[in-house]
Formats: C-alpha cells, sequence, structure tokens
C-alpha cells in the first residue's frame, strides 16, 4: 500500500519539473505569482523537514543534516519573498538609477545632466561611505 503523503508529493515534483522545463515566457506579473508559489513551496519543505527531523530524532547523525535543509529551506522561502516584494514595489515606482535601463531611461539619461564618476575610492560600511586609505 502507498503512502498517503507520497502521492501529493509526486504530483508537486512533477509538476515543477515540467515548469522548469518550459522556456520562461510569462509576464512580470505571472513571474512575481510564480516566486510567490515558489515561496509557499519552500516553506512547506521546511516544515516537512521539520517533521521529519522531529520523526529522526534518534538518529543524531542525521539530525544536523535535516537541520540544516530545514534553514536553507527558510532562507529560500525569505529570499524569494523578497524577491518578490523587491520587485513589486520597484515595479511601481518613477525610474530610478536601480531599475534597468529601458528606452525611456535612456532617453532619460541622454537628456540629463550626467554626474562624473568619482575618482576616489570608498569604501561602504554601516550606509555610510568611507575614504579608502592604502
Amino acid at each position: 500500500m502507498e503512502s498517503t503523503i507520497k502521492a501529493p508529493i509526486d504530483t508537486a515534483a512533477a509538476a515543477l519539473a515540467t515548469a522548469a522545463a518550459l522556456p520562461m515566457t510569462a509576464t512580470g506579473e505571472e513571474t512575481v505569482t510564480l516566486v510567490r508559489d515558489l515561496a509557499r513551496i519552500a516553506c512547506h519543505l521546511g516544515e516537512l523537514t521539520a517533521a521529519v527531523r522531529d520523526r529522526w530524532a534518534a538518529w543524531g547523525t542525521v539530525t544536523p543534516h535535516l537541520q540544516r535543509a530545514e534553514a536553507l529551506a527558510a532562507d529560500a522561502t525569505r529570499c524569494l519573498s523578497h524577491a518578490a516584494g523587491i520587485y513589486v514595489f520597484n515595479s511601481t515606482q518613477p525610474l530610478t538609477e536601480h531599475r534597468p535601463a529601458g528606452p525611456e531611461r535612456i532617453a532619460h539619461v541622454a537628456h540629463g545632466l550626467r554626474l562624473a564618476p568619482s575618482t576616489t575610492a570608498v569604501e561602504v560600511g554601516h550606509g555610510r561611505p568611507r575614504p579608502v586609505h592604502h
């Protein structure tokens, strides 16, 4: 008899494999949804890993590997969530120096003043630039 936990995981793994094999043609909004869904998947991966870690607690040599996998899943969840949030924030802001150079940005820069690059070496720390002394 097949385990009841295996069927949905097999289905999810097959769906992810199919999605990964397809070319990325999604719009920005669809891609944000995809990234948010990946964050949810990573969260569930961490939850399942924690459940396995609890179940195998008596196997001391296995626990550190599962703890690391759980931490990595938490990192992936956080990074994917932040990436989606930052993309949404940046895509709703007016053009800034940090956005990719599209045709509108190139036209803006061409008609505006360009700042000369600094020739002084600067190290950034705690949000404040500091001169570098050699």
